[in-house]
């Protein structure tokens, strides 16, 4: 039994009450047999969370897990690379990975998994080796306190104008994770602003030097898949929404499509479907960007709400919108891995 200190309960609350509801908590308490039923965030903590933890029926570990499931996926972006299985396969060797991580003084992120809230820069705080849905995987996280400035006042005097910022810090949290075929993730949590995420992948990769050699990795491009889903309406009506993209050809002319709403698809109008083929047909065109909504409650009640995937940014990157939890997250993973298998 784990236990957890006041500090870290008290940060692991807070960030609960930031990330996540009342109902995924509670059903997480039923999950393991415990009193769940609550109306709000100071009932669920002060008549549920802290009495299990007293009696040992929750520890750290739980508090732990928990916190993994509600802030490690949405709200990213993904940027797709693969290693050589044969590497990938030795890193799902616990004592490999605890022997790597001691040369570098952090094997206790194995063993003990930190809980933080505005760390001053980036820190890696988790280290794990467990069995996923179909594979073992290794899973990298680390926080980043970062700093963001807000406008407070503006005033003007004569020729001269005085602007006054607030500087403030954001939590967010970054995931590498390798899967035992040799599939890579990296999952950065998408900034205030516009950003260069291929460069964050790459900060974060460097970070995992001590298990992750860079020049291992290479980029898995998606075109594939944002082809297919511009040019394959009729087998994803009924799971998929497109709702936008911006196709290119060789020659460097573009051609940009979107509907007139949100709420519509560009699958449900015929002159754009035939439009964009033609376009691509004749002009050896491709997908630059695409706006993709996945219809809720298609498999297994997967996902289970409409989630929003971007594809902009590096050959590798596309972005899910929205916070969901690991089951949603692994549909849609999972679809896109599919779509780029296409031909």
């Amino acid at each position: 039994m784990s236990k957890i200190s006041a500090a870290e309960l008290d940060i692991a609350l807070k960030l609960l009450r930031e990330n996540t509801s009342i109902s995924v908590v509670s059903k997480y308490l039923r999950y393991n047999d415990l009193a769940s039923s609550a109306g709000s965030w100071e009932a669920l903590i002060n008549n549920r969370i802290r009495p299990a933890l007293k009696a040992g029926h929750l520890d750290r570990n739980d508090i732990v897990k928990l916190l993994r499931n509600v802030e490690e996926h949405g709200q990213q972006h993904i940027l797709l690379y693969k290693l050589p299985q044969h590497v990938a396969q030795q890193l799902m060797n616990e004592e490999r990975v605890k022997a790597a991580l001691n040369k570098y003084d952090l094997v206790a992120l194995f063993e003990n998994p930190k809980i933080v809230d505005l760390p001053n820069g980036q820190i890696l705080v988790d280290v794990r080796i467990y069995k996923g849905n179909r594979q073992r995987e290794l899973v990298i996280k680390s926080v980043d306190g970062r700093v963001y400035r807000r406008l407070l006042s503006r005033k003007t005097e004569g020729n001269y104008e005085t602007l006054v910022y607030e500087n403030y810090r954001q939590r967010a949290v970054n995931i590498m994770r390798v899967l035992e075929d040799g599939s890579v993730e990296v999952r950065i949590q998408s900034h205030r602003r516009v950003i260069d995420y291929a460069q964050e992948a790459d900060t974060l990769i460097e970070m995992c030097i001590p298990l992750v050699q860079k020049l291992q990795l290479q980029s898995v491009p998606v075109l594939t898949a944002k082809m297919y889903f511009a040019k394959k309406p009729s087998e994803l009506r009924g799971r998929v929404r497109f709702g936008n993209g911006k196709f290119m050809n060789r020659k460097g002319g573009g051609m940009t499509i979107s509907t007139g709403h949100e709420q519509q698809d560009l699958y449900d109008d015929e002159g754009a479907v035939e439009g964009t083929a033609a376009y691509m047909k004749r002009n050896d065109g491709y997908c630059e960007e695409a706006s993709i909504y996945w219809k809720p409650k298609v498999e297994n009640s997967l996902p289970s709400t409409e989630l929003h995937t971007f594809f902009a940014g590096a050959v590798n990157e596309f972005a899910l919108t929205g916070q969901c939890d690991a089951a949603d997250y692994e549909y849609v993973l999972e679809q896109i891995k599919k779509a780029n298998r296409k031909h």
